[in-house]
């Protein structure tokens, strides 16, 4: 039978498209390198098979993206389909079965299993371990829907109060992350935990907003967080009632070590937002393509360890994808000099979690070989060990991040000249940084 591949996990040995030829086969027979089709239960896939293993009076097959880094779990004969034996895309068919192309299974099946090796031994090396990925990122913890709807309800109440304070002196505040997400309707309110409210404001109306929202009875939460401005570019403040809000006039996370670095175009990014009705006062949201750089970037930026921005990015790809002018994004990444976090956010959600991306956008971002594999190696596996992560590591993953050389070597000018406010948060001095360049 023939069967039409879907995704880009097997890249470049088929693509989106292709037509597998598949017959019936036993497990016994299979060799490490076969093309296998199984069910896991939820889906029926496609890979390579990695190795096999005979226990119990049962056959158990471990198969392997050839995309991918780490191998999947193990699964039993009986959800084995059968062996690929050919592939036909763009008029050509290729056997597997018989002669070079049995060779080639061979040879491949050889190359996986050393793959994976020294993707153990790189793990070992940089403390991060041999692990198991679940289905998700990592588990969610437990919180009741009703909860977190109520919650969401009364940040949303303060919310408007807070763009109520802003609107009168004609500052346009955008929602970020959380809250976009619930009013553009990509995420259930019930769904969404979040701990705080983050805005962004015009860059040279931020100092206004801080004496608008001090005089409305909003407090800054501690003495140094004042130095946050120059160093992050956002304040948090905390409203009568508790809530904290964190404006920012800049989106990148990181703020003083990227700031030489990426290039965001905030007027465009204005520009192109949409105006959305919050209970009856105006405020914007980001157009999808910018909304999906600030997703991916703040999520990788960030260390890629939280489950909650890994949910947001699935959702809204899910909800928006559509919506995105794919062309539009590879021009802008591009601009941005974020190629190479925006490869690694897309690529992620279809390695591990089988998230549509099409796949002709991950090939366009893709960086070189070597460091497509270093920064998989790098990116940590789960929250458990986030903590653990050396400095090395991090600062590692941070210089492969960034698309040219030369900003890598701007990245590493940041870090040895950092600026007078960082050492000043070091040393908990209290002095006014406020809303500094």
């Amino acid at each position: 039978m023939w069967i039409t591949a879907r995704g880009n996990s097997m890249a470049p040995t088929w693509t989106d498209g292709a037509l597998l030829g598949v017959v019936a086969a036993r497990a016994e027979t299979l060799r490490p390198g076969d093309g296998i089709v199984f069910h896991n239960g939820e889906q029926v896939v496609a890979h390579r098979l990695l190795r096999r293993r005979y226990e119990e009076g049962w056959w158990w097959l471990q198969p392997k993206a050839d995309a991918g880094c780490t191998p999947e779990p193990w699964q039993p004969e009986t959800a084995l389909i059968g062996r690929i034996v050919a592939i036909e895309a763009r008029g050509r068919q290729q056997r597997w079965d018989q002669g070079w192309g049995l060779l080639r299974q061979r040879a491949a099946g050889w190359w996986q299993q050393a793959h994976v090796a020294g993707h153990g031994a790189w793990q070992q090396l940089t403390r991060q371990g041999s692990r198991i990925i679940s289905p998700w990122p990592w588990p969610v913890p437990e919180t009741d829907p009703r909860l977190t709807w109520g919650r969401n309800m009364f940040l949303r109440e303060r919310l408007a109060a807070c763009v109520r304070v802003l609107a009168p002196a004609g500052i346009e505040s955008m929602l970020l992350k959380g809250q976009a997400l619930i009013l553009t309707g990509v995420m259930d309110p019930a769904e969404r935990p979040m701990a705080d409210v983050d805005l962004l404001v015009k860059q040279e109306q931020a100092a206004s907003v801080l004496h608008l929202l001090q005089a409305a009875g909003y407090r800054l939460r501690g003495p140094t967080d004042a130095l946050r401005a120059s160093l992050d570019d956002q304040l948090p403040f905390e409203d009568p009632s508790g809530v904290v809000f964190d404006v920012h006039w800049g989106v990148v996370t990181g703020g003083w070590r990227f700031r030489d670095v990426i290039r965001l175009d905030y007027e465009g990014l204005w520009a192109r937002s949409q105006r959305w009705d919050l209970d009856g006062v105006p405020v914007r949201v980001m157009a999808p393509v910018d909304q999906l750089l600030h997703l991916c970037s703040h999520l990788i930026l960030s260390g890629a360890t939280g489950h909650v921005w890994w949910q947001d990015l699935r959702r809204f790809l899910e909800h928006q994808g559509k919506a995105i002018d794919w062309s539009d994004l590879l021009i802008q990444a591009r601009q941005a000099r974020l190629r190479t976090i925006v490869w690694l956010s897309l690529d992620t959600l279809w390695q591990r979690w089988q998230v549509p991306v099409p796949p002709q956008i991950v090939r366009a971002l893709r960086p070189a070989p070597w460091r497509r594999w270093l920064l998989r190696s790098l990116l940590p596996a789960d929250l458990s060990t986030a903590a653990d992560e050396s400095r090395w590591q991090r600062h590692t993953r941070e210089l492969l991040l960034m698309d040219r050389p030369i900003d890598r070597l701007r990245l590493l000018w940041r870090w040895s000249h950092p600026p007078a406010a960082w050492h000043a948060y070091k040393a908990g001095t209290v002095t006014n940084f406020c809303c500094a360049d």
